[in-house]
């Protein structure tokens, strides 16, 4: 009997031991299951009188919600979770929220005295850094080879330019069809998906973007168009960057940022642009002081040169005439600047050229004394050209 209610008593401490060390772990456990980053729905982040709302959108992918929009780096939400499990300790003015996938609420906030250490934790660090730990750097979500369109709106001159690959190669089809430089067309590329930046929630930058009106709109399409659009408002000086910049948008994410400026984003075709804008020339028409010039290449890659007779109304085909020197100075010519027709208050010569390449494109030649521009039919622009180079297509003409 004495051994019976030894071994009672033993077993009755044992199992009262075992409860006491094992309630602790229970809890510790429970409260590990519920910071999860998989059971949690939003997250609420008060600090300073400032709320930072995150929440897991359709896809279950991390979005920030408060004070704008804009997309979580997935990596800051996989620390910030870490170091909530690991750390105990909140500062008095943080108080987290964690809402459960079951629409419950857990809060998290500091009941007693400041600890002092907490400023030297890595919880802490990620709170001060607000806004700025939270968003993606890139703004950009698609890849450079995955892009196959870009268009460039400039809206205080209605100008559109767009550009189209096909296959390995870009060209231009708006305003009509030039080639691009493709190693220019790489490095922009690669500067546009890469383009980090910070975004920032300013009332007055909030304020002022509403009066001003979008100046440039780039906008990117990929093979499954998806799209990607970067509204570009207006230039302003950063003051810690010390340099000029663009204040830029992302729509519907309610957030400004700065982007560097960058000269393909204001002038696309002359720094896209081959070096050429006819690098492929099947044929060339030119009508000029009332006599017509035909160029063409037959199966054999092989130029004739015919010269339009009024009096029999038939081509005769000029045996001496160096084609190859007109076609080298077309081959020359690339756009210097392309300005809206309206603007252009120049003194033109009376010489009247017109110039068609490959039957599609065809241009009204127009010289000054200052200089010289292609203004293609049907078109609200102007291409500048080099003055000299149509110098010398003119004494090709003359002389034939």
């Amino acid at each position: 009997m004495r051994t019976f209610i030894l071994l009672s008593t033993i077993l009755v401490l044992w199992l009262i031991d075992w409860h006491l060390l094992r309630r602790p772990n229970d809890i510790k456990n429970t409260q590990t299951e519920s910071y999860k980053e998989n059971n949690i729905q939003k997250i609420f982040i008060k600090r300073n009188g400032e709320m930072i709302i995150l929440e897991k959108d359709i896809c279950r992918t991390w979005q920030l919600t408060q004070p704008f929009h804009w997309p979580v780096n997935p990596f800051a939400i996989k620390k910030f979770f870490q170091a909530l499990i690991l750390e105990k300790t909140l500062p008095s003015d943080v108080t987290i929220t964690l809402e459960k996938n079951n629409q419950t609420k857990i809060t998290l906030k500091n009941t007693g005295e400041e600890d002092e250490n907490f400023r030297e934790t890595t919880l802490s660090q990620f709170l001060k850094q607000g806004i700025a730990f939270w968003c993606t750097r890139k703004v950009c979500p698609l890849k450079s080879l995955e892009i196959s369109q870009i268009d460039f709106m400039f809206h205080m001159t209605q100008q559109k330019f767009s550009l189209i690959k096909k296959e390995n190669r870009w060209e231009f089809f708006v305003p009509f069809a030039v080639e691009a430089d493709s190693i220019n067309m790489q490095k922009f590329l690669e500067y546009i998906v890469n383009l980090e930046t910070i975004p920032v929630r300013n009332d007055d930058l909030q304020s002022e973007s509403e009066r001003i009106k979008c100046e440039i709109t780039l906008t990117l399409r990929d093979d499954q168009q998806r799209s990607f659009n970067l509204n570009l408002k207006k230039k302003i000086f950063d003051s810690i960057a010390q340099s000029n910049v663009y204040l830029a948008e992302i729509p519907n994410n309610n957030a400004h940022f700065f982007v560097p400026l960058n000269e393909i984003l204001e002038h696309p075709w002359q720094s896209l642009c081959n070096q050429s804008l006819f690098s492929e020339i099947h044929s060339v028409s030119l009508d000029y002081q009332q006599k017509k010039l035909f160029l063409s290449r037959n199966e054999s890659n092989q130029w004739g040169v015919f010269k339009f007779s009024n009096s029999s109304a038939s081509l005769q085909l000029l045996e001496k005439f160096d084609e190859k020197s007109l076609l080298l100075y077309l081959s020359l010519m690339r756009p210097l600047d392309v300005v809206e027709k309206s603007t252009l208050n120049l003194e033109w010569m009376d010489d009247k050229l017109i110039l068609e390449v490959n039957k599609i494109l065809k241009f009204e030649i127009k010289l000054s004394k200052d200089a010289t521009y292609l203004f293609p039919m049907d078109k609200n622009y102007a291409i500048k050209i080099e003055d000299n180079l149509m110098k010398k297509l003119i004494e090709i003409l003359e002389k034939a």
